[in-house]
């Protein structure tokens, strides 16, 4: 029984990622695609310091104008020579029939948590205090998975956590 509720569960959270792909996909060019990947730097212990995404939007159509839904700020071109319109959340770029692929500075939670420790001969160090000593370092790093959506599984209310990887 428990393994037929996780099999349902794993179905859900993939049938919800996909629709949510499709929503996201919204108003592209038909056939193109949109991937987002966000890089996040970190100090010592696991906190952000900044985020940076990188959005790649295929334009097999070879449409001339496509317009973008984001939150992003100090968005720029970086397949391209021409500055975006931005107005509101909507980035509109003139494309020449080519992909799109931009940067913008990203704010907010974090989808998940990190959890930085640092141990030198078997004790809890602060990383500011590990440089220049020597000796046996452990690191240990411990993520949580922030982001859960509440689904009906078999008439079930069910709190599931959204895949991701990191």
């Amino acid at each position: 029984m428990l393994c037929l509720i996780i099999a349902l569960a794993f179905i859900a959270v993939f049938l919800i990622s996909i629709v949510m792909s499709f929503a996201r996909a919204d108003g592209l060019p038909s056939g193109g695609n949109r991937g987002e990947t966000v890089y996040v730097e970190a100090d010592a212990n696991g906190n952000p310091t900044s985020m940076i995404s990188s959005v790649y939007i295929g334009n097999p159509d070879g449409a001339e104008v496509i317009v973008d839904h984001t939150t992003l700020t100090d968005i720029r071109n970086i397949a391209g020579s021409e500055a975006p319109a931005i107005e509101g959340d909507a980035v509109t770029f003139a494309t020449s029939g080519e992909d799109v692929c931009y940067q913008g500075a990203a704010s907010g939670e974090l989808p998940f948590s990190v959890a930085i420790r640092y141990y030198l001969d078997g004790v809890l160090i602060d990383p500011e205090e590990l440089a220049g000593k020597s000796g046996r370092v452990r690191i240990e790093v411990k993520t949580k998975n922030n982001l859960a959506r509440e689904a009906v599984v078999d008439g079930e209310a069910m709190e599931l956590y959204v895949p991701f990887s990191i």
